[in-house]
């Protein structure tokens, strides 16, 4: 499994960010809702652009013209406009002559009783500002005049682009902090994951030298997953290493008799009868796929890893110089083997293991092939494949992966009259693996393929 960069990662952060931004704006919803004055302060605010120039120009008019002149102003002035302006007298008498709402008598009558100069209230509907008319000293004169102006409240869409325009500032720095927060913990929660995936891809390439050290000091859920992940890792490891120790050891063990056995067997034949020579020589071909097994065992024991010396050479180069002994085998077999050549592609590895991969590849085919074997080899910017085609039957599509586990048999029966010992593949395998490359199967419409990917 890959771990797509922007997964599992953008997925924690948005709803990390889509979280934290409801919440904030719930708040500020609740907050609003339940403060009457920031409601009346945002009113206020959301009001026509023309407001205060308009009460300013009021005051203007009222020093500069006589009474009966003024009062025409406002009147001229309100008919062309939602907002209305009434005056009255120290009587509480309207005097432009204007039909004016109940509720605005009461905001005259406030200002007059508190002798205030300037108020200001706010209705379901409207909004009310009365302000005494001075004289050209700016006195409050003994008639005073009231200047009434009525404006509609603004609607909800108004109050909250005025809310959004007062406090942009602070919106974006709370998205910011926000966003900054979402970040951190999406990637608090990401990194030891994306590192254990890696993880799991080396062990799933045969590499179990892991490190998640950095993950497994964390003190939660994923300190102790990494941590049980390396024990993993350490117990896979001693039992691969006990593996090819067991291979080695019964190899070593095997080969003293067999040595023995095939003097032995040597020493009848030159002294036997014709029909004692017969089972003589059944038994040495028994015994040469014994020896066959046993060099089988110790090659994949010798694939370690360890002290391999790596070099640059042309993969093409090595493909021919063993072409001469393939050419051999099919030919002895009956079958005929393909190879177009190819230019220079250089890699970096071990000459003597990649040969011995290749050899084990295109032995595979020659054995289960009908009658042709064709090798080619390509090349991207990361890695070299070298393909080998059969016109065999192939295998089962579940066996694909199996067949380059050691001793696995697709068929048995078959197998033993081949020859096979089922470790050829799984030599193969190894070497690749050490050098970093993958070896894949796959059925064919003409028969069955073996692609070895080596990496430039």
């Amino acid at each position: 499994m890959r771990l797509s960069r922007g997964g599992i990662f953008l997925k924690i952060f948005i709803s990390f960010w889509v979280s934290l931004i409801a919440f904030s704006i719930l708040s500020i919803f609740l907050y609003v809702v339940s403060d009457k004055d920031f409601v009346r302060i945002l009113s206020i605010k959301a009001q026509h652009s023309n407001e205060i120039n308009l009460n300013i120009l009021f005051v203007d008019k009222s020093l500069s013209m006589d009474t009966d002149s003024f009062i025409k102003y406002v009147r001229k002035t309100s008919s062309g406009s939602n907002n209305k302006s009434y005056i009255f007298n120290k009587n509480f008498e309207e005097v432009t002559g204007q039909p004016f709402p109940e509720e605005a008598m009461e905001t005259v009558t406030t200002l007059a009783k508190q002798k205030l100069r300037v108020i200001r209230q706010i209705s379901e509907s409207n909004i009310f500002n009365a302000f005494v008319l001075r004289d050209s000293a700016g006195n409050m004169p003994e008639n005073a005049s009231y200047l009434l102006t009525v404006y509609s409240r603004p609607d909800r869409r108004t109050v909250v682009m005025v809310w959004v325009k007062e406090y942009f500032q602070e919106i974006v720095l709370h998205i910011i902090i926000i966003s900054l927060i979402s970040f951190y913990l999406a990637k608090h929660l990401t990194i030891p994951l994306k590192e254990i995936n890696e993880a799991s891809d080396k062990i799933s390439q045969g590499s179990f030298d892991i490190s998640l050290s950095s993950v497994a000091q964390r003190n939660d859920e994923f300190g102790e997953l990494a941590y049980k992940f390396m024990i993993m890792a350490e117990r896979l490891e001693e039992n691969r290493q006990q593996q090819i120790r067991m291979f080695r050891d019964i190899s070593h063990e095997l080969r003293s008799p067999l040595t023995r056995m095939r003097l032995a067997i040597e020493l009848a034949l030159a002294k036997a009868d014709q029909p004692t020579a017969k089972l003589l020589n059944r038994i040495e071909t028994e015994w040469n796929r014994m020896g066959t097994m046993i060099t089988d065992l110790k090659a994949i024991s010798d694939c370690t890893g360890k002290q391999i010396q790596f070099e640059y050479f042309d993969i093409c180069t090595l493909i021919e110089n063993l072409m001469p002994d393939f050419h051999f085998e099919a030919e002895a077999s009956g079958k005929r083997i393909i190879f177009s050549g190819c230019s220079c592609y250089k890699i970096q590895g071990n000459k003597r293991l990649l040969s011995s991969a290749i050899e084990n590849v295109v032995r595979n085919s020659l054995k289960y092939a009908q009658s042709r074997i064709e090798i080619n080899i390509s090349a991207d910017d990361s890695f070299v494949s070298v393909e080998v085609t059969d016109d065999g039957h192939g295998v089962q599509e579940e066996n694909l992966e199996r067949i380059f586990i050691p001793f696995f048999r697709e068929n048995a029966d078959r197998d033993r009259q081949t020859g096979g010992t089922g470790l050829g593949l799984a030599i193969a395998k190894r070497a690749v693996d050490l050098h970093n490359g993958t070896i894949s199967a796959a059925n064919t419409d003409e028969g069955f393929r073996i692609i070895l990917k080596l990496p430039v």
